[in-house]
Formats: structure tokens, C-alpha cells, sequence
């Protein structure tokens, strides 16, 4: 687990994220589902946005977006992170430079989120750990629209 801010004692939400596109590039989409326990049994969010144009990263780090952007509405302020992108978890943590232009500008906007948790702690976990957050990706992309 990286700790990004804070204390990881004092979790309260865990934010699942995932992303896709179909054909690569090609329409892509974002999606999440926040927790309250770390069991991830009880979920009180989710959602998903489309967009008719890009990348499986920019779809990976628009689901990661969408789903801090709900937290903050949420009120949450400390979250555990997870998803199956290595890049994504290793971009935001501090690891990996963001070296593409257009993944630089929404991990900008990540990073400019985190001022609103005072806990953030992120861990890369295996696609199996993440199916509900892929399955909610794919209804994304087949709707065509956010929701």
C-alpha cells in the first residue's frame, strides 16, 4: 500500500476505479464504485463516463476522476484507493513520471483532489480483485454515455 496523505489508520471509504477502451484507441470510458467498509460489501456509489474518443489510460484515469469527484460531493475525507491499472497507482503515488501529455492533465486534476482528503492511501490489485469496477467500465462503454 502506498500512503500518499495521512495516517492509513483512519480509512473510512474505499474507491474502486477501472477504465477501458474499445477499439484501443478508440470510445473509452471510466468507472467507480465507493465503499464503507474495507470488505467492500457496503456500497453507497457508482457511476461511469463516456468518452467518444480515447485511450484504456485515459479511460483508467477518468474512472480514478469521476470517482474522487464523488467522493469530495460525498464529504469523504479518507480514502483507500484501489484499481488494476499499474500505471495509474504508480503515477499518482509518486513512482512513475506522467510522461503523456493528455495523462498529465487529468493526473493534474487528480493530484489538485487530493487537497480535499486528509487520508489517501492507493494500492494496484489484480483485475480478479477489481471485477465490479470492470463490469461497471464495460456498461459504460456499452451505454455510450456517462451516468
Amino acid at each position: 500500500m502506498n500512503i500518499i496523505k495521512g495516517d492509513s489508520s483512519t480509512i473510512t471509504h474505499h474507491l474502486q476505479f477501472d477504465g477501458g477502451s474499445n477499439p484501443n484507441p478508440g470510445p473509452c470510458g471510466g468507472a467507480f464504485v465507493v465503499y464503507t467498509d474495507k470488505e467492500k460489501k457496503n456500497k453507497i456509489s457508482e457511476g461511469g463516463c463516456f468518452i467518444p474518443q480515447g485511450t484504456n489510460n485515459i479511460g483508467e484515469y477518468t474512472g480514478l476522476r469521476v470517482g474522487l469527484e464523488r467522493c469530495i460531493e460525498l464529504g469523504v475525507k479518507h480514502i483507500h484507493i484501489e484499481g488494476d491499472s499499474l500505471l495509474v497507482i504508480s503515477q499518482i503515488s509518486g513512482k512513475w513520471k506522467v510522461k503523456n501529455h493528455i495523462l498529465s492533465v487529468i493526473h493534474s486534476e487528480i493530484m489538485g483532489m487530493f487537497s480535499h482528503f486528509d487520508t489517501i492511501t492507493a494500492r494496484h490489485i489484480p483485475r480478479e480483485m477489481n471485477s465490479y469496477a470492470d463490469s461497471l467500465s464495460d456498461k459504460t462503454l456499452s451505454l455510450k454515455h456517462s451516468w
